[in-house]
């Protein structure tokens, strides 16, 4: 597939550090004694940095394949090989230790682990890695996105998460082998594409509608975005619950909070702020590239095997993101850049270059 002709944006790289962040504060906050009673509650909702993750991850795969990726079965098969270089090996690695650290030898885990079908099962969604259920929910996407991609702008996007609600309701009537397939309901809405369809969606969405628009001048959307997400974080944390994810309040997550997120996106794409600047620095460009191996190392059973559970938070998070970066460079980037290099014979290879698209975790 030829290149796309639309100029990377930094910021956005730098924004998945943000959003890898936001989960590891929504797991581990830092104490109220420190950072006072609103932002500590606030903390607990930050697992919406999920959300981010899925709205950036739609809008990069139409930003990046857009123009390229047809239904020509060659171009899906490059496609879902690039999207398996980039999110399989350094999970299955982590999957792998993970296993064997906690010495769990029931073959049905390990079967959903490495075939990344645990997302689906009610049983097995947040077991080990418990944050590695929201993997078999891109993968999904990925393995549906050569056909979203034709869809969205001729389908409209409610239409379209109504059909992946309906689905994902039909299929959990069936009846499988393993129990509590998309089960409980629960888990259903909250932990599967089909009920987080939107969100993927609105970030295609996003890229079709403003892509032929011009930058602005002013960062209306950027500062707007920011702000809102930061209100939308100190209401949540005061309704219903102070500390869990709630499903009185999950519509809020799935529908009102993307639609905040999409704003800061569009804001970091069509506009100059300090914001932008800040998150398309080199030091944040490294954390962002970083922070899938972030993502999957900074809870259990890692924080253990690092020696980090009897550390403050914030040291914790500090050494978290070093060790992350240690691994995008040593092991994810090498891994990545040699499972998508050519497999032709010498004879018929001529010069190969590898291009990095901004790959959404």
């Amino acid at each position: 597939m030829p290149p796309s002709s639309e100029p990377h944006v930094p910021a956005l790289t730098g924004l998945r550090a943000i959003a890898a962040w936001m989960v590891f504060f929504h797991h581990f906050r830092v104490s109220a004694e420190y950072v006072g009673s609103v932002v500590f509650n606030m903390q607990a909702q930050a697992h919406v940095g999920v959300s981010v993750f899925f709205v950036l991850s739609g809008f990069l795969i139409a930003f990046q394949y857009a123009d390229r990726l047809g239904m020509q079965v060659r171009d899906v098969l490059d496609f879902l090989r690039n999207r398996f270089a980039r999110l399989y090996p350094m999970y299955a690695l982590c999957t792998l230790v993970t296993l064997l650290y906690v010495d769990n030898h029931d073959v049905t885990t390990w079967l959903l682990s490495f075939s990344l079908l645990r997302g689906f099962f009610g049983d097995y969604y947040f077991y080990h890695i418990g944050q590695a259920w929201s993997l078999s929910v891109e993968m999904t996407f990925y393995l549906l996105a050569p056909w979203l991609l034709l869809l969205v702008g001729r389908v409209p996007v409610g239409l379209l998460c109504l059909g992946f609600y309906a689905a994902g309701w039909l299929l959990s009537l069936l009846d499988m082998p393993i129990p509590t397939f998309l089960e409980p309901p629960r888990m259903l809405v909250v932990n599967t594409f089909f009920g987080r369809c939107f969100e993927f969606l609105l970030g295609i969405w996003l890229f079709k509608r403003f892509r032929d628009v011009a930058p602005w001048r002013y960062a209306l959307c950027t500062w707007l975005g920011l702000g809102a997400i930061l209100l939308f974080l100190y209401f949540s944390a005061f309704a219903d619950g102070l500390t869990a994810y709630s499903v009185t309040w999950s519509p809020a997550h799935h529908f009102l909070f993307p639609l905040l997120v999409a704003t800061l996106i569009l804001g970091l794409w069509k506009e100059r702020s300090l914001f932008a600047a800040l998150l398309g620095t080199r030091l944040f460009v490294v954390l962002g590239n970083a922070s899938y191996v972030f993502y999957l190392i900074h809870a259990a059973p890692f924080r253990e095997i690092f020696g980090l559970d009897q550390v403050p938070v914030l040291v914790h998070f500090l050494a978290i993101n070093l060790f992350a970066i240690l691994g995008y460079y040593l092991l994810e980037r090498p891994c990545h850049a040699w499972l998508r290099s050519p497999r032709r014979p010498p004879s018929e290879a001529g010069p190969a270059t590898l291009r990095d698209p901004a790959a959404a975790g």
